[in-house]
């Protein structure tokens, strides 16, 4: 699908992808992200390297990442997640996906690209939703707070419930030993993304933490100097002028290029305003603009829903516009005509013996009548059949109609803002991950329906 069919997309997006932004100008190939790989300056970052190295239970891969970032001429491929509750939504770990994959496309251009997951200091994710083990969706939140709260084991108990013990119990235990209470929001969704992603060894950097955050305040030191102007660059925008500058006022992007040796950001259609905020402060500072690379946009269903696809002739387009809309349609296919074919019958039957006009008490009046009454008989029983079984098939197809809504379109929207990310693993394993990764294309700058079977 077209992005322009989805809904809820940005319009400044759709200007990005066709090209119509000069400011930020979209590659559509890897020979030319990679083309730009010996621009990126380089980075003093051994002290950062340390510190990650120094990190309990890294994977095999991670380590391999991490001594390939100490090499001269390393280039790193950014995106941004947030913090929140089990990971957020669907859209952050196609975005790392997409960042792994990016990466692995330029190393066949000879680019040591190394990526990496930037948590970003946006205001947590208190809310996620799931589908459960009935295809109904299921919403969890929590208060908004600074740190995990001491509830957060009963949450994970509610998901646990909601599967109904068909949930990988890996992913339930990984959940239970990364947010525990007291931790910050931002901590966990960095040790959470790293799990997930072990088998690519994503690098997921906290900048908050307290054993990176001297690092990000060193590289940042040159930044804040044009603090000043950097906020007044942001605060034209917002409205808000004469704030006393301080680390907050430089953009995500901007602290992660000031960091690592970026050579692309990899974004989703809803942060792209930011980062054109941004550009300004990059313009300021002296660090080159960072180039830009749409994440994988795409829907992924499961057997059940495939079925139902196929059963209904449907696409994705249609389950946007609603469950009812298309429950009607697929009611108006069904032969409901044949209950009032057998209605005419009936009528006929009864008609046609009264036209014999048979003398009321004689003997061939009795048989007509009796003869009459059989027919009318089994054509109210086969009528009544085939009610219940048109009544069945109604119910059932609004059943599987609503489940495949639930999970691919949930509310009209695309299922990766409104579905969380932490479902996959947890129907799939780690193994719906690495599926999902070998079937998404990150050169197709269009929306995608994969099926997990």
């Amino acid at each position: 699908m077209k992005f322009e069919e989805l809904p809820g997309v940005p319009r400044i997006w759709l200007d990005f992808l066709k090209s119509q932004m000069p400011e930020l100008p979209v590659l559509y190939s890897i020979p030319s992200l990679a083309a730009q790989a010996d621009s990126v300056r380089s980075r003093r970052i051994e002290d950062l390297i340390r510190i990650l190295a120094g990190a309990d239970a890294k994977s095999s891969q991670f380590l391999k990442n991490l001594q390939a970032l100490g090499h001269p001429g390393a280039v790193v491929i950014v995106t941004e997640i947030d913090a929140g509750l089990f990971g957020g939504p669907l859209a952050q770990i196609l975005k790392c996906l997409t960042t792994v994959r990016l990466c692995e496309e330029l190393a066949k251009y000879t680019v040591n690209a190394v990526p990496v997951a930037w948590v970003s200091k946006n205001l947590p994710q208190y809310s996620i939703r799931l589908i459960d083990a009935d295809g109904e969706m299921q919403s969890l939140a929590i208060s908004p707070t600074d740190v995990i709260p001491d509830r957060i084991p009963d949450v994970i108990l509610q998901i646990q419930e909601f599967g109904g013990g068909m949930l990988e119990p890996g992913i339930l235990d990984l959940l239970k030993a990364v947010f525990l209470p007291g931790k910050s929001f931002s901590r966990a969704s960095a040790e959470l993304f790293s799990a997930l992603l072990s088998e690519w060894g994503m690098i997921v950097i906290d900048p908050t933490a307290p054993e990176i955050l001297p690092n990000v305040n060193e590289a940042l030191a040159p930044v804040r100097v044009r603090a000043r102007r950097v906020e007044s660059v942001q605060s034209s925008e917002s409205g808000h002028v004469g704030s006393p500058p301080h680390a907050s006022v430089v953009p995500d992007h901007l602290t992660a290029s000031s960091v690592l040796p970026v050579l692309a950001f990899v974004i989703d259609p809803f942060e792209i305003s930011a980062l054109v905020r941004s550009l300004p402060a990059f313009d300021e500072t002296g660090l080159p603009r960072p180039a830009v690379w749409p994440r994988a946009s795409l829907t992924f269903g499961d057997l059940r829903s495939r079925r139902t696809f196929s059963r209904y002739n449907l696409d994705l387009l249609q389950l946007f516009s609603g469950r009812d809309k298309v429950l009607r349609g697929v009611m108006q296919a069904l032969p409901r005509s044949g209950l009032e074919k057998f209605d005419r019958l009936k009528l006929e039957v009864q008609t046609r013996v009264a036209e014999l006009g048979l003398p009321a008490d004689s003997e061939i009046s009795g048989t007509a009548t009796s003869c009459k009454d059989r027919i009318v008989y089994q054509l109210e029983k086969l009528r009544a059949h085939l009610e219940s079984a048109l009544n069945m098939k109604e119910q059932t197809a609004s059943r599987q109609i609503q489940r495949a809504c639930n999970l691919l379109a949930p509310y009209g929207q695309t299922q990766e803002r409104e579905l969380a990310g932490i479902q996959i693993p947890l129907n799939y394993s780690h193994a719906g991950l690495r599926l999902l990764y070998e079937k998404m294309n990150i050169l197709k700058f269009e929306h995608q329906l994969i099926w997990m079977d």
